[in-house]
């Protein structure tokens, strides 16, 4: 199966020698849908390269593969829909799994040694993860954030999922004196002075 996608990943335009044991772009995409991921928005590909411990973005390595679906028991793509569902459903009832990939997601997307993501980018993943649609300050945290703010650290993203816990609707019980990052400051201060 590995060979399978992998050789899909063969592109004729690519100057690359054809070796590396890599699952990549198209061969990637292919096993994608494989698995029932069929748009941009979807983050099931990210929920598997999660769950078997793929280092690489958007690629995985004969390794990883392998042995991380061999570890769930999965042998072929029909046992490895199932399972993709069954991450879903767990990452969407359970806060635990949730925050576990959320802090995934910030890693893989991240470059290199880099400790920011593009605000662009984050602001299209929380709208992947429904963000959008679960929390009541989002249009004004959308605007805000993508106002002035470049990019976003992982201390902010990481602090963005409990803040929006603590403050579903609205930030009248803000604690300036909680140990909030200036990010969160700032944006009670915007929700302030933007009603």
């Amino acid at each position: 199966m590995f060979n399978k996608y992998k050789d899909a990943s063969v592109n004729l335009n690519d100057s690359s020698d054809g070796t590396s044991d890599v699952i990549k772009e198209q061969g990637f995409l292919k096993y994608g849908k494989e698995l029932g991921v069929e748009d941009d928005n979807d983050m099931g590909l990210m929920i598997v390269s999660w769950k078997i411990g793929a280092e690489g973005q958007w690629e995985f390595k004969r390794e990883e593969f392998i042995e991380g679906w061999v570890g769930y028991g999965c042998s072929g793509e029909k046992e490895m829909r199932k399972r993709l569902d069954e991450w879903r459903a767990e990452i969407q009832k359970s806060d635990t799994e949730f925050k576990k990939f959320y802090y995934f997601v910030f890693d893989y997307l991240k470059e290199d040694k880099r400790t920011t993501i593009l605000t662009e980018e984050a602001v299209t993943v929380w709208g992947m993860l429904g963000i959008d649609k679960k929390w009541g300050l989002w249009n004004k945290w959308n605007e805000f954030v993508t106002k002035d703010t470049k990019v976003i650290s992982r201390d902010n993203w990481r602090q963005f999922v409990d803040f929006m816990k603590a403050h579903p609707d609205k930030v009248d019980d803000y604690d300036a004196n909680a140990s909030w990052p200036t990010l969160m400051d700032s944006f009670v201060e915007y929700v302030g002075e933007h009603p």
